[in-house]
């Protein structure tokens, strides 16, 4: 079993319309979620969004899903994107069964807003990691070929998102000693 931190950076949030131009990803402990290796950072900008998929292919192996088991927050829209790239890109098929069913994955995602009283509105993670960094300015930089803005942003995202799961991983399992069952 095998944790990795994953994110990703588009252009947009419509994955027919928007390119997909990072792919991000690290290895993690199981236990502490601290990284056990470097965060691997695949841009569209050396190579190609489709040199970029190939490259992200042999990393998640959907025979074992347990050899990649990804952690971040909001799985549900990368794990989308990198779906609907894939197969309009690559012909490749991750199929709905194996993504949304069959593939173990951590996201903080509902986490967050249980900390937040169970509200919605204002759960984000950069409220939860308390960044200012804002992910709208990708686009911008992009545009600029400033892509040493986007992998500063990216590594300073991952760094407080993994600093945020590694305080997860050790407290959440204290409100389970603390739970006391209805008799």
């Amino acid at each position: 079993m095998t944790e990795y931190y994953l994110d990703i950076e588009t252009l947009g949030v419509n994955p027919e319309r928007n390119k997909l131009i990072t792919i991000q990803y690290q290895q993690l402990d199981t236990t502490t979620g601290k990284p056990t290796g470097p965060l691997t950072i695949l841009k569209e900008w050396e190579s190609s969004e489709k040199e970029m998929l190939r490259d992200f292919i042999d990393i998640i192996n959907p025979d074992n899903s347990w050899d990649f088991i990804p952690v971040g927050y909001n799985l549900r829209f990368e794990l989308y994107f990198l779906q609907a790239r894939l197969r309009k890109l690559l012909k490749f098929d991750l199929s709905d069964e194996w993504l949304y069913y069959d593939l173990p994955r951590i996201d903080v995602k509902s986490t967050i807003v249980m900390m937040n009283q169970g509200q919605f509105k204002g759960s984000s993670l950069e409220w939860f990691v308390k960044s200012e960094l804002q992910d709208n300015q990708v686009s911008i930089w992009y545009a600029r070929k400033e892509y040493h803005l986007i992998e500063k942003y990216i590594e300073e995202a991952a760094s407080r998102f993994l600093h945020a799961y590694q305080y997860l991983k050790k407290q959440l399992p204290k409100l389970h000693v603390d739970y006391i069952p209805l008799k």
